[in-house]
């Protein structure tokens, strides 16, 4: 009977350790495409920026 317990208990530990594996790759590749998308924007704002101080003067 311990035996059951302790395949249990090691199957349990195991199944934990992959569900937090994967969610800390889902959060970080999130992450990711959040700064992608950050920059992605910076970058457009100051094009068009650079296109209404340049179409002023």
């Amino acid at each position: 009977m311990n035996e059951v317990f302790q395949t249990v208990g090691v199957t349990a530990m195991i199944l934990v350790l992959l569900i937090s594996a994967e969610r800390f790759f889902k959060v970080h590749e999130l992450r990711k495409l959040v700064e992608a998308e950050d920059d992605e924007a910076v970058r457009k704002a100051e094009e068009a920026v650079q296109a209404f101080t340049s179409g002023k003067s």
